[in-house]
């Protein structure tokens, strides 16, 4: 959902806080990590691979937009927090062409803390003052615009970007939501 940040991530059955990195995520993919990568993988692609390589980390989810890696900062050896990265857009490229084409390039690769407007509850604070602007204009107040409610008929997961996408009608709200995959 746009807009919408995952705030806490389950590794290793237990329930870790997801935070915003605040210094960036620099590392090397070798032909060893690429070797044992999977394309359309977010977990086993090779920048996850190489990053588990790096930190000690069972698991790393990487997607186009963000990247989550569990990180250990007491020392004992189990992750505390998850970690979020944004990465940059030469990696964005590198992970579009290998979910099309299964070739990577082996390099160096950055992942840069999230920018202001893409950290965890950006969006609410967008949102209530956009909310205050629509309501006080000029010192006279207005009425809440009100929004058409659109009721999702069809959600489909496309596999190759793991972007979601919503067809809509505007059929009744009785009806079910009935997810289907569409193959990329």
């Amino acid at each position: 959902m746009a807009g919408h940040a995952v705030r806490t991530a389950i590794v290793n059955g237990k329930e870790l806080p997801v935070v915003d990195a605040k210094e960036m995520l620099t590392f090397t993919v070798t032909e060893k990590d690429v070797k044992h990568a999977d394309p359309r993988s977010p977990k086993t692609c090779a920048f996850a691979v190489a990053i588990r390589r790096i930190t000690n980390a069972d698991s790393v989810c990487i997607g186009h937009k963000f990247a989550y890696v569990p990180w250990d900062t007491d020392g004992d050896g189990e992750p505390d927090i998850v970690r979020r990265y944004m990465p940059e857009l030469k990696a964005t490229k590198v992970i579009e062409d290998f979910d099309k084409t299964g070739k990577f390039r082996a390099g160096e690769y950055r992942f840069n803390p999230p920018s202001k407007t893409a950290k965890l509850g950006s969006w609410r604070a967008r949102k209530n003052r956009s909310e205050q602007r629509q309501q006080k204009v000029k010192g006279r107040r207005y009425e809440k615009k009100k929004t058409r409610v659109i009721n999702p008929q069809f959600v489909g997961v496309r596999n190759m970007t793991g972007m979601v996408h919503f067809i809509l009608n505007n059929k009744k709200a009785t009806q079910d939501i009935k997810p289907k995959v569409v193959n990329g």
